[in-house]
């Protein structure tokens, strides 16, 4: 039986059987984990090597773990799924569009909804790509083509978007690699120490035989440099559980309203941050991994009608009265029936009903009334003829009226 990845239509790159997902764009990536390869191969074997016979074995012990666990979160971050929502099949993207279509009263339909949590309103999003509503927090990926449930962002280091399943390792990532340059600056100062003093202080001699000390401090410096910002924001990211998407969207703004509360704290920094850091792992939606099950076939769409309006409006009460009324179609004396909308009738003569009314055309009242009497359309037709006409009315009529023949009369109101 295939596979869900088999039938998977966005851009990431889906290996292993469906186990690792990531970006099909990897050179950012690549030069990553070069950077972290080559420049840990440098200080093991030049640095760690000096500095486990003239200090301690344990220093290259620590390298060797700290590099191993900067490796770790790296590829945990860069194959993992990031929290993909499965697209919808064609037959339930058809019956989405139907059922929307449906209850818009404009060629286009709506592609937003409202949703409470917590007390705080959301708007769901309809993605136009993938064919569904988006949970709140979710966006989607331009470059990986996909929504991504709680998206932060799309990162080239890693090779792959940061979202729900993947951030605590992003997280870890960021944090492994800063002690990590941290550890190498210090071990690689201690090491140019130990030269210059064996050398009796001349620095330039201990350059000469050692240049690989000083390019792999200087590397780990801007390396430092540039990751402990990044660090830093994500950790006060985590402290307000928020995400970098919402930040730049300045979502939960107390400040500059006090009602954008983030529905999503659970109750303060620490909270926030054991619970990204230690936490349940969120199960994967699209389970690329997993048989192919059959599709959903949804029920059929529903029909649009003229006027959908109408079908939300409640009922009036039937009156018994007006249940007699009902059960006694032939007789059109004083009857009077509700009809959905409005059409032609044959060629009629409209006169007014009061002095002040003037004839208007739709057989309405004109507007320079004095009196709000209705106005009367006198039909020279039979029983008959009225009651095979029954169900029509003037085209573009807007309010009452009442028609009249020499044998019968019958009020009809929308």
């Amino acid at each position: 039986m295939p596979k869900r990845w088999e039938q998977y239509k966005g851009k990431s790159w889906i290996t292993c059987n469906g186990r690792c997902v990531c970006a099909r764009n990897l050179s950012v990536f690549y030069l990553t984990l070069l950077l972290v390869v080559v420049f840990s191969g440098l200080f093991f074997a030049f640095d760690c090597r000096f500095l486990a016979v003239n200090l301690s074995p344990a220093v290259p012990v620590f390298a060797v773990l700290q590099c191993g666990f900067v490796l770790a979160c790296l590829l945990r971050t860069t194959l993992s799924d990031p929290g993909i929502i499965p697209r919808a099949g064609p037959d339930e993207a058809a019956w989405m569009e139907a059922e929307m279509a449906s209850h818009s009263t404009v060629p286009q339909y709506e592609t937003l909804r409202d949703i409470r949590i917590n007390g705080r309103l959301f708007k769901l999003k309809f993605c136009q790509t993938c064919k569904l509503w988006r949970p709140p927090r979710a966006s989607h990926c331009s470059t990986c083509d996909n929504c991504v449930d709680r998206f932060d962002h799309h990162c080239p280091w890693v090779g792959n978007c940061v979202g729900r399943r993947n951030y605590r390792y992003f997280y870890l990532f960021l944090a492994s690699v800063t002690v990590y340059c941290v550890y190498i600056m210090v071990f690689g100062c201690i090491n140019l120490v130990i030269l210059s003093r064996q050398k009796n202080g001349d620095f330039i001699q201990v350059l000469r035989e050692s240049p690989t000390s000083l390019v792999v401090i200087l590397v780990a410096f801007f390396s430092l440099f540039s990751v402990v910002g990044l660090g830093g924001f994500h950790t006060l990211l985590i402290c307000r559980e928020t995400s970098t998407n919402e930040d730049i969207k300045d979502l939960y703004n107390t400040k500059r309203n006090p009602d954008l509360i983030n529905p999503f704290d659970h109750g303060g920094g620490c909270a926030n941050f054991c619970y990204i850091l230690f936490g349940p792992t969120a199960p994967s939606l699209a389970k690329f991994d997993s048989e192919l099950e059959p599709e959903w076939r949804p029920p059929p769409p529903p029909l649009r009608t003229e006027n959908p309006r109408r079908q939300s409006q409640p009922q009036r009460p039937v009156s018994q009265q007006q249940q007699q009324q009902q059960q006694q179609p032939s007789s059109l004396h004083n009857q009077q029936t509700r009809y959905p909308s409005p059409v032609g009738l044959p060629p009629v003569q409209f006169v007014s009903g009061s002095d002040g009314g003037r004839v208007n055309g739709i057989g309405g009242v004109g507007r320079g009334g004095g009196n709000d009497d209705l106005a009367m359309a006198t039909v020279s037709s039979s029983a008959s003829s009225l009651s095979a006409n029954r169900n029509r009315m003037p085209s573009g009529y807007g309010g009452r009226s009442s028609v009249t023949s020499p044998t019968t009369s019958a009020s009809y109101i929308v």
